[in-house]
């Protein structure tokens, strides 16, 4: 980033404070790393900004079953860690600077599969590379998503509304740049499902950054450096199973912000307006 993008930066995060402190129904931030987060993904727009925030801390009370509950010790988010892996690569990036959120299936039985506790712990990664700054603000991401094993027992257990509620969440709420969402070891059902049900939740700009591939391996190699890859993708770096248990234990280590900072959500009693967003059911959510 140049001087003056931080400058710019700089005085959007100082401006969002001076309106964070007027807001009733807003908890008080005390890590200025998300605020720079919001700043970058507003692009400089102050306003954008303010809304973006609000969001943020809105669909935490809308959306409870996403955002509640947040104890990354208790049993079922140990259960989900054992059905999906669902973190950063650990101190990788590509050649352009992305960092690379991986997503594979540990247990490829559907019964073990929770669309609920799984969407968490995604919500959670984000949130702990937020506040620990292990996440530039600038940075995109890759998200890989290893398909094998992936069949209708497990698109059976995916309802329509939480599925939105993921997309809107992801796309829309968390100030994230989505360079690129890859698939890897996908059959026809599954490329079907992604296309027909997944894709069309999406924005163009970020369909189009959309890659389905079924074991060429070799075409992931040309967005993703084979080197930086878990060894289950013909890389050199860890497996995923221990990335998996790394990444557990990192969200364990900040269990304390979690259950405090990390699960503050807007007081909609103390609101004054309209909110940001529809209530879930309505047309954006």
């Amino acid at each position: 980033k140049t001087e003056s993008e931080e400058d710019n930066l700089a005085s959007i995060v100082f401006r969002l404070k001076e309106w964070l402190d007027k807001q009733e129904h807003l908890p008080h931030i005390t890590n200025d790393k998300l605020l720079y987060h919001i700043a970058a993904a507003s692009k400089g727009n102050c306003m954008r900004a303010c809304k973006r925030l609000d969001t943020y801390y809105t669909v935490r009370t809308l959306i409870p079953e996403f955002f509640a509950h947040r104890d990354p010790s208790d049993e079922e988010t140990e259960r989900s860690a054992k059905c999906l892996a669902a973190s950063f690569l650990p101190n990788i990036t590509t050649p352009d600077g992305c960092r690379i959120f991986l997503i594979a299936l540990l247990d490829q039985d559907p019964s073990a599969f929770d669309m609920l506790s799984f969407m968490r712990r995604v919500y959670m990664h984000l949130d702990m590379h937020f506040i620990n700054g292990d996440l530039n603000p600038r940075q995109g991401i890759y998200f890989l998503i290893d398909a094998k094993g992936a069949g209708i027992g497990h698109i059976m257990k995916i309802s329509p509304s939480v599925l939105r509620k993921a997309v809107f969440c992801t796309q829309d709420v968390y100030p994230i740049k989505i360079k690129g969402v890859v698939f890897i070891n996908v059959n026809d059902f599954i490329k079907m499902t992604i296309t027909t049900l997944v894709m069309p939740l999406f924005r163009l700009k970020i369909r189009k950054r959309f890659h389905i591939y079924g074991s060429q391996f070799e075409k992931l190699y040309s967005l993703i450096p084979r080197d930086v890859l878990p060894l289950e993708f013909g890389g050199n770096g860890m497996s995923v199973h221990e990335i998996t248990d790394r990444s557990l234990q990192d969200l364990i280590s900040q269990r304390a912000w979690f259950l405090t900072e990390g699960s503050d959500a807007s007081d909609e009693s103390k609101r004054s307006g309209k909110g940001p967003v529809n209530r879930p059911g309505c047309c954006v959510m």
